[in-house]
């Protein structure tokens, strides 16, 4: 028999309570940035992903959920996943992300990045290559852009309000299972 676990119960109040106050002006933003990516997958464009810092592992699902969720009732989507070769201890690594990019991807199709903060030159060398490729950012962090990535054209902010990093990662998933909701239900009506 499994005991009941008061912690965990408050856990999810908690995480259910925070998801139901959000301002309508985020969820207005978070519908907004989905309708903007599914009409460009309806363009034959790409998206790509690219987790930072502890985000990648949820920028991997939510690859992995267009590419293989509902298999049976839609095609897979071109989603690619930046992070796949990328070793975060290599003091060059963006250059692990610009490469599969400039080669991979055109003008007009979107990147959707995911990272705690955008204080960091590698993501800043990051979206200048997209920025010269007419390649659109959508930015997933805490708080404000850094100053320098706020002067980027082409640039979508989805600032996530958190007070700790769980429960930024409880808002990101979130967000990517409404990506995935919007985009099936604009090009599938699933």
């Amino acid at each position: 028999m499994i005991n009941e676990s008061s912690f965990i119960a408050d856990r999810i109040a908690s995480a259910m309570q925070h998801l139901g106050n959000l301002p309508p002006s985020f969820t207005n933003s978070v519908n907004e940035i989905g309708q903007f990516i599914a009409a460009n997958l309806a363009q034959d464009r790409t998206l790509f992903t690219l987790g930072l810092d502890t985000l990648a592992p949820l920028t991997a699902v939510f690859c992995q959920t267009m590419l293989y969720r509902n298999s049976d009732q839609r095609p897979s989507l071109p989603v690619i996943a930046l992070n796949n070769q990328a070793s975060l201890n290599s003091p060059n690594h963006s250059q692990h992300y610009i490469q599969p990019l400039q080669a991979l991807a055109q003008a007009g199709d979107i990147v959707l990045i995911a990272c705690e903060h955008t204080e960091n030159d590698s993501l800043i060398d990051f979206i200048k290559a997209a920025n010269d490729r007419g390649i659109a950012c959508i930015i997933m962090c805490m708080g404000p852009l850094s100053e320098q990535i706020a002067q980027f054209e082409q640039i979508i902010h989805l600032p996530i309000e958190a007070d700790n990093l769980a429960r930024m990662h409880e808002l990101s998933l979130f967000i990517f299972n409404g990506f995935s909701d919007i985009i099936e239900d604009q090009l599938f009506a699933i």
